[in-house]
C-alpha cells in the first residue's frame, strides 16, 4: 500500500505539480522586459484573478496532451489479453511507462554529451598548468 502511494505521488508531482508551477512562475512571477503589452496589462491592471489563473493552466494544457501523445511514439509493447478479454492498463501504469522512457531517453543523451565532452577535455583541450 505504501508502495502505490509513493509512485502514484511521484507521478503526481513529476506530471502536475511541478510543470503547473513552471508555467505559473514563467506567465506571472517573470515578465521580460520586452513583453510589457498583453502580459503586463493582465498581471499588473485591473485583470481579474481568474485570467492571472487561466493564462499558466493553457500552457499547462498543452503539456498535458503533448506529454500523452508521446505514449503513441514510445516502443511499448501492447498488453496482450487473456482470450477475447482484452485488459487495458491503468493511468498509473500509463504514466509510469512515459515517464520511464522519457527518463531512459534523457539518460542517454546526457551520458553521450558527457562522454564526448570528457574526452575532449581530457585529450584535445590545451593543459593548463
Amino acid at each position: 500500500m505504501a508502495w502505490k502511494i509513493v509512485v502514484r505521488t511521484l507521478l503526481a508531482d513529476l506530471i502536475i505539480v511541478i510543470p503547473l508551477l513552471l508555467s505559473y512562475s514563467l506567465f506571472i512571477g517573470y515578465v521580460p522586459k520586452g513583453m510589457h503589452s498583453v502580459l503586463t496589462f493582465l498581471m499588473y491592471t485591473g485583470a481579474s484573478r481568474t485570467y492571472k489563473l487561466l493564462l499558466p493552466t493553457i500552457p499547462f494544457l498543452v503539456f498535458l496532451y503533448l506529454f500523452w501523445q508521446l505514449g503513441a511514439l514510445l516502443p511499448i509493447p501492447e498488453k496482450k489479453g487473456l482470450f477475447w478479454r482484452v485488459e487495458s492498463r491503468s493511468l498509473t501504469e500509463e504514466c509510469v511507462l512515459r515517464i520511464g522512457c522519457l527518463g531512459v531517453t534523457i539518460s542517454a543523451v546526457l551520458s553521450g554529451f558527457g562522454s564526448i565532452c570528457a574526452g575532449w577535455d581530457t585529450y584535445l583541450a590545451p593543459h593548463r598548468l
